[in-house]
């Protein structure tokens, strides 16, 4: 739709009496684009608002605005928080649970993890599993290769 037609459309619009009290315009996205093009001479004075005159109904007006501005931020904030918590669980709660699962375990390739783990944590040896690169970290805990990876601090970060 042109800025051309849409003028036409609320042209006809208000001589149709469309622009009157008791009638809602529902404005979609393809509408809002077009109503940006559209000349405010050909909108009808009574589209752009009543000026609030009592200074009581403009400090209304601003706590409302107020109210609702806080509670648009505190509903994007909640859940914004709950999608993120969800994310941030751990799959496993300690390294006993992985073992009595019997899962694979991801190590750095030649690292002392590989003995830390089969001396001190007591895993199978056969259930660890090497890697070199990020990369490949990423790949074997995506497609469940291992359960988990071990490794040192400052590498994870």
């Amino acid at each position: 739709m042109t800025a051309s037609l849409g003028s036409k459309l609320f042209t006809q619009a208000n001589k149709v009496g469309m622009m009157n009290e008791g009638y809602a315009w529902i404005v979609t996205e393809g509408l809002s684009t077009l109503m940006d093009l559209i000349d405010p001479k050909v909108m009808d004075p009574s589209m752009q608002g009543e000026r609030v005159v009592n200074n009581w109904s403009r400090f209304v007006l601003i706590i409302w605005v107020f109210v609702v501005l806080i509670l648009t931020q505190s509903y994007t904030a909640s859940l914004t928080s709950m999608l993120t918590v969800q994310r941030l669980k751990p799959r496993f709660a300690d390294v006993k649970e992985i073992q009595d699962h019997d899962y694979f375990v991801g190590y750095q390739k030649d690292s002392f993890v590989k003995e830390l783990l089969t001396k001190q944590l007591n895993f199978d040896e056969s259930k660890l599993k090497p890697y070199s690169t990020e990369e490949e970290f990423h790949q074997a805990l995506s497609n469940g290769t291992v359960a988990a990876i071990f490794d040192e601090i400052p590498y994870i970060k």
